[in-house]
């Protein structure tokens, strides 16, 4: 079915009724060679044939199979039977899928969600396997002005050609939603990525057909209507006006005008790579006009070409804007100053001289002349406010923790909306940690204690899951974390060898370590004396000492019984809303702290300087009481304090974040994170850019302990400008966030709240937006976590808002129940495996049954075909009765099930399908008779038998090779152990009846990061290929 969608959305050739080449050559009549070619380059790029009106047909989604008639001539029986040829191979090769499974339905968040998903993301696997063993640059002769069937056939010369400019040439390409908009939308993107927010298609479009209707003349005095063919101005103004209708080059043209922006345009096709220039008209050409990139395949649609370096520079532009809207009613001379001071503190001086013109303004800080070009679109928007507070206050910080409904006067943003769209962009139960084995923070290996420090003990060292394979996503990830944990290898109590702390010539929160003259305990080399003096000297693990797994730095260390003396104003501080309590800080006090060999970077004696170390302390308060609610919000901070400052030389480490963390744990009341996660949210970033600016960030434990020393001038003012524009743009950070993490919806979703952001501040309209805005969104989100199996993330999200909706309709006098309000939204969902799990969910959670009112139980479902126990979350999947007839068949039927899933990127139900899938199979060969020869005499019927007998069981095998295949895919997916590791035994013995399989098995071994068994396997497979020779071979799936 995958080439009925692809085929359905290509974009129709545009509506034309502009006679192209006198328009161009009126307005851009220059010519340019490229240096790098002899193809000889116009500035226009666009075809000079003449084509007449004809009307287009709406962009829609279906799965008709009818729909492919709509692109192929009906002359052209050649392609027409090309596809049919097609699609009945495809099914033997994975590319459809049965009918069966497919027919269950898919979820999208919206139409550009289906759209990708039906058509961009399937697009190469499709064309691959179609096409395969043609020549993609002769599949259609009229090329890049190809309409109808022949775009089709040369897609993948326009994908690749585009790609590998974008490649050569420092782009990130960006496509857009082709549903006639893609001009507009493509504009709107690259007005975003120079730091200009609040711009929408819809909007753009406006401003442009307002520009056109004031300006119908060109600059000579000739009527734009002149270049028309067979249409009147007017008839063309009011098909262009319409939100959908295709844009051609007079739009492009007026966009550029209205919108005051230089444009460069590529059209690339093969090595013939055409650029063109468009200045807004009486503009001054100068180098530091704000400048975008748009790509334009073919005549038939445009994308953004993002420069690579464009996450490091939206910031600065985005802050110039802000700092210009909210001080645009003041006084000349006030707001000279407030701009001057803004842009030394964040060290913008620089790039406000390179961009003296960007946005109306000059180096000296002044607003443009009336000569220059006004750009009409918004600069900054204010959303709730009508003016933004240039600075952070007081009072402001207190309003915002106190009102879960108050507008946060630096971005106009209200806390209820911020607060929602935090769990939806940002999801709980989406976050993992990079350590695969760690279970505890202390463990013991050949008699010896070995004790986890930092985010490891904590169980902090988590990050934003990543629901699209890192080699399956078109946009830019963060490198793969490097697994690791620091120990500490306990040497025993302080007490016992006698050690006394000296603390006199250290800085706070570290110690000199005193031990006996006459001590023995300890090495000579381990020993330093000074002025009578005996000091005990950083030491070092030996070499031959067994680590824990997956030690990246083992340190030595102490127990300290005592709670240190530098630590004790922690004991005895004033709380003001009594975190922790009393009993905790007993507890921690009581734990004391570990003395490990560590130096502070100013240590006048690094040689024997030690530091104390609160891992347990930290431990003990993170188990024992921060909440879930206050949890999730350090995972929130945690992320996007890291996402805004990967790119730095020199960022914080998590051991900052705990800290900026805890700090403000003390200030906030404990209910106000459930209640104004918003607003607690900001407090941790306005509390972190304090700390900057002060260039000091005390210690949680040791107050007087400066965890920002070390940082100089530049490096903390380049932190803090990113962390400020996450403090000004926080859902800009959180989108892009998302984003990158392939939550695709995130930036729909905020378009989608933020329309109605002033609602949010009136306490009166809550149940209102929760039946027109926040329910419906919460359903379309939850669809696109249950498609991808993040069945928790999207539970807790669903329930979360159904169950505040629940109170409120109480107070509203509403008769909905819960089980009610659930029903409702689940009967929204297509996927009946989403609606069970989810449903399961609800009944195990509230203990009310609702799954008998969303599937109908006549029906034959997997728990009643397994004789064993299954997982709940496919018990319900339904099976087809000529599935039935034995267990071969039905692993044949999950395997497919489980790949359709991969190819939906649900790893989670994937697994479960596998599993089960490698259940039947081993149940089939072990049900399998094993025939009795011995009374044949004759030698080849006796052979013939064993060998089809072999033949069977090889042929069951060869599917149980690919279930294991298909769970090694699974957990390099999310680089975790398992499920691979369970299965390993079964797969070393699968081996001996596959040897040829022994490559993939050494590469699994190599993932588990088990060395010799790695290597044991390499050599097996040289002896199966008997050269002597390791052939590496990756895992190869049917993904």
């Amino acid at each position: 079915m995958a080439n009925l969608n692809i085929l359905s959305e290509i974009e129709k050739s545009p509506e034309r009724s502009v006679l192209h080449e006198n328009y161009f050559h009126e307005v851009w009549s220059n010519e340019k060679i490229n240096p790098g070619s002899d193809t000889l380059e116009f500035n226009n790029p666009f075809s000079l044939e003449e084509d007449e009106y004809r009307p287009r047909e709406p962009l829609t989604f279906n799965n008709d199979e009818d729909a492919v008639s709509v692109l192929i001539p009906e002359n052209d029986s050649t392609v027409t039977q090309a596809l049919e040829d097609k699609t009945s191979k495809n099914a033997e090769i994975g590319v459809l899928v049965d009918s069966k499974i497919d027919s269950m339905g898919v979820d999208y968040f919206d139409s550009e969600d289906e759209y990708f998903e039906t058509y961009r993301n399937k697009f190469e696997n499709f064309q691959s396997t179609f096409f395969a063993g043609t020549p993609f640059h002769t599949a259609n002769e009229s090329g890049r002005y190809s309409e109808g069937i022949s775009q089709y056939f040369n897609m993948p010369v326009f994908t690749e050609s585009l790609q590998k400019f974008a490649d050569h040439n420092r782009f990130e390409i960006h496509d857009v939603m082709a549903d006639g908009n893609c001009l507009f939308r493509a504009i709107a993107d690259q007005l975003e990525i120079n730091g200009i927010f609040g711009n929408s298609p819809k909007l753009l479009r406006e401003i442009t057909m307002k520009y056109l209707r004031q300006n119908p003349c060109q600059e000579d005095g000739s009527h734009i209507e002149a270049f028309l063919f067979n249409e009147s101005w007017e008839q063309y103004l009011t098909r262009m006006e319409k939100p959908t209708e295709w844009c051609d080059h007079v739009l492009l043209k007026a966009a550029v005008d209205a919108l005051g922006l230089k444009t460069v345009v590529f059209n690339v096709y093969g090595a013939d790579i055409r650029r063109t220039e468009i200045y807004p008209v009486k503009c001054k050409k100068s180098g530091n006009d704000l400048t975008i990139y748009l790509g334009h395949m073919g005549e038939f649609h445009y994308l953004s070409l993002r420069p690579k370096d464009w996450n490091k520079e939206w910031q600065k532009k985005a802050l110039l804007c802000r700092y210009l809207v909210c001080s645009k009613d003041w006084e000349s001379e006030a707001r000279k100053q407030f701009l001057r001071n803004k842009v030394n503190c964040l060290g913008m001086v620089d790039f406000l001289k390179n961009n003296e013109r960007f946005l109306g303004m000059e180096s000296d800080y002044k607003t443009a002349s009336d000569e220059d070009v006004k750009a009409g679109y918004t600069l900054c928007p204010t959303y709730a406010l009508d003016v933004l507070e240039p600075e952070e206050t007081r009072v402001h910080i207190l309003s915002a923790m106190d009102d879960p409904f108050c507008v946060d006067r630096r971005t106009g943003i209200t806390l209820m909306c911020l607060s929602f769209l935090i769990r939806h962009t940002l999801p709980n139960y989406l976050y993992y940690y990079t350590y695969p084995t760690y279970r505890g923070s202390e463990i013991e290996i050949e008699g010896r204690l070995f004790r986890y420090l930092g985010s490891i003990a904590t169980k902090t060292n988590i990050y934003l899951k990543n629901v699209v394979p890192t080699f399956l996503s078109t946009r830019e990830n963060e490198p793969l974390k490097e697994l690791g944990a620091t120990v500490v290898a306990i040497e025993g109590d302080t007490a016992r060898y006698f050690i006394t702390q000296d603390t006199s010539a250290t800085n706070p929160g570290y110690v000199r370590l005193k031990i006996p003259s006459s001590s023995n305990d300890f090495l000579p080399r381990n020993i330093y004396r000074e002025e009578g003096n005996t000091y005990l000297r950083k030491m070092e693990v030996s070499d031959k000492t067994a680590l824990p797994r997956d030690t990246k730095r083992c340190l030595v260390g102490f127990d300290c019984r005592e709670f240190p003396p530098s630590a004790q104003e922690w004991i005895n501080r004033e709380r003001k809303f009594q975190w922790p309590s009393r009993t905790i800080v007993d507890m921690i006090q009581v734990s004391g702290c570990t003395i490990i060999s560590k130096h502070h970077p100013s240590s006048s004696n690094p040689d024997i300087e030690w530091k104390y170390d609160f891992s347990l302390s930290e431990v003990i308060l993170f188990e024992n009481t921060v909440t879930h609610s206050q949890m999730y919000g350090f995972y929130v901070i945690k992320v996007l304090l890291e996402y805004c400052t990967a790119h730095l030389q020199r960022k914080l480490k998590p051991k900052h974040i705990r800290a900026v963390f805890l700090n403000c744990c003390e200030q906030i009341p404990t209910h106000t994170w459930d209640a104004n996660l918003g607003g607690c949210i900001l407090q941790l970033v306005s509390y972190t850019i304090e700390c900057l600016q002060r260039k000091k960030l005390p210690h949680y434990f040791v107050s007087k302990r400066n965890m920002l020393h070390g940082f100089n001038e530049e490096e903390l003012r380049d932190i803090c400008f990113q962390i400020e524009a996450l403090r000004l743009f926080p859902l800009r950070t959180m989108v892009l966030l998302a984003e990158n993490r392939g939550l695709s919806y995130a930036s729909n979703l905020t378009v989608a709240i933020l329309r109605d952001c002033a609602r949010f501040a009136l306490p009166a309209e809550v149940w209102r937006l929760y039946q027109e805005i926040l329910i419906p969104n919460t359903i379309k989100t939850v669809k696109f976590l249950a498609r991808r199996g993040l069945y928790e993330a999207a539970f807790s999200m669903l329930s979360g808002t159904l169950h505040i909706a629940n109170a409120l309709s109480t107070t509203m006098c509403s008769s909905c129940t819960l089980a009610e309000l659930f029903v409702s939204a689940l009967s929204e969902l297509c996927q009946e495996t989403s609606k069970v799990i989810l449903a399961m969910r609800f009944e195990t959670l509230y203990g009310e049954h609702i799954l008998d009112s969303l599937i109908k139980k006549d029906r034959i479902f997997l728990k009643d075909v397994l004789p064993w126990g299954i997982s709940d979350n496919i018990a319900w999947l339904r099976v087809p009765e000529d599935k039935m007839e034995n267990y071969e068949l039905l692993a044949e039927y999950l395997l497919e099930f489980g790949k359709t899933e991969m190819k939906n990127l649900n790893t989670n139900l994937a697994e479960l399908l596998f599993s089960e899938a490698i259940r039947c199979l081993e149940k089939n060969i072990e049900d399998t008779p094993k025939l009795d020869v011995s009374n044949i005499e004759d030698d080849m019927l006796k052979l013939d038998i064993q060998t089809q007998e072999s033949n069977i069981l090889r042929k069951v095998r060869e599917k149980l090779k690919e279930c294991y295949t298909q769970t090694f895919f699974i957990s390099q997916v999310h680089r975790l152990y398992n499920p691979l590791e369970g299965y390993m035994p079964a797969i070393e013995e699968l081996c001996k009846e596959l040897p040829e399989m022994s490559s993939i098995v050494s590469t699994m071994f190599g993932f588990l990061r088990i060395p010799a068994k790695q290597k044991e396997y390499a050599e097996l497979y040289e002896i199966f290929l008997g050269t002597g020779t390791h052939h590496k071979v990756a895992a190869k799936t049917s993904y």
